[in-house]
């Protein structure tokens, strides 16, 4: 008797997991152009478009904060400093989190045999539409310079998994040899480039490093310092596709009856002709109770007799 609907075998269903990448590139050009920035009153970050945010079509790239703890040691009573030391916790809460006793962690980065905090830095913001799933790590590339020099910041070691925010790996500048220059969360899409990264990097003379170290800057002046060195932001997102891929075997016996009135005569018997022929266009996936899923449409109607067996297979995304 002709089958019209088959259960799989255990080893007829496959899952397996791909990840797709997307190549985006982050030119100096546009984060330099005062055009493609928008500023805030704040101070706290500011965000770069890829045009006129004033645009509709202006698509947002990122946003850049300064932080630092150590403007609030220094500058005990300045409201810059504080505000700058509210960023500093803020992202740390969401980074690093709290320890068992509830207290803030840090941002640390390995010193030789120990850890070191990072006390200032940049935060770069990615937006989710342009990291997707995560970054990944081997292709991400930060590229600045100076009057005279030009440094790389790419991934150092291994990825650590103690965050609340995913994973995350150290940075390394060639600018610091041997030492980390920041952390980079590749699933929150968050660089954090400590400023100790811009050490010996001199803009008109002036050496950035030390002047964000030695003085307080106003609103808007560590932002232009940054802004003038970058060069250049590349990486790949990911997306992690999810598949299951049915196997449907049709053998000899299966689906050689079809609903066409002509396959039965006058009294509802099958006819039997050696010429009688059915097509198969479609696989419905149904439930255990018979409810129909997902269908697969065939490019072209497959000829069916009971001297054909077929082998499909059926990749299911999500």
């Amino acid at each position: 008797m002709a089958t019209t609907s088959k259960k799989f075998r255990a080893d007829e269903i496959n899952s397996i997991v791909t990840n797709v990448y997307e190549t985006l590139p982050v030119t100096g050009s546009l984060v330099v152009d005062n055009n493609n920035v928008k500023s805030y009153s704040h101070d706290r970050y500011i965000s770069v478009y890829d045009a006129d945010p004033l645009l509709a079509s202006a698509n947002q790239l990122m946003d850049i904060s300064y932080c630092n703890n150590f403007d609030v040691v220094a500058f005990p009573d300045n409201q810059v400093a504080k505000e700058r030391s509210v960023m500093y916790n803020q992202f740390a809460q969401v980074l690093v989190g709290h320890d068992t006793d509830g207290s803030r962690k840090t941002f640390q980065v390995a010193s030789g045999s120990s850890s070191e905090e990072v006390v200032g830095f940049y935060a770069i913001s990615l937006p989710r539409y342009m990291v997707k799933d995560k970054i990944d790590s081997d292709s991400f590339k930060f590229e600045f310079s100076g009057d005279s020099d030009s440094h790389t910041v790419t991934i150092s070691g291994s990825i650590n998994s103690n965050s609340p925010a995913g994973g995350y790996y150290e940075l390394q500048s060639t600018s610091r040899t041997g030492r980390n220059s920041g952390l980079l969360f590749v699933e929150a899409g968050v660089m954090i480039l400590s400023i100790e990264a811009l050490a010996g990097l001199t803009v008109g003379s002036v050496d950035i490093f030390n002047e964000l170290k030695s003085n307080l800057p106003t609103k808007g002046e560590a932002y232009d310092a940054f802004r003038q060195v970058f060069d250049k932001l590349t990486f790949k997102n990911t997306v992690e596709v999810n598949s299951t891929i049915y196997t449907c075997q049709v053998s000899f016996g299966d689906f050689n009856y079809s609903n066409n009135p002509t396959f039965t005569d006058a009294s509802g018997s099958i006819r039997n002709s050696t010429d009688k022929k059915t097509y198969i266009t479609g696989i419905g996936l149904h439930g255990p109770a018979g409810e129909l899923l997902a269908t697969a449409k065939l490019s072209q109607p497959k000829e069916k007799t009971s001297a054909k067996n077929y082998l499909f297979n059926v990749r299911l995304d999500y």
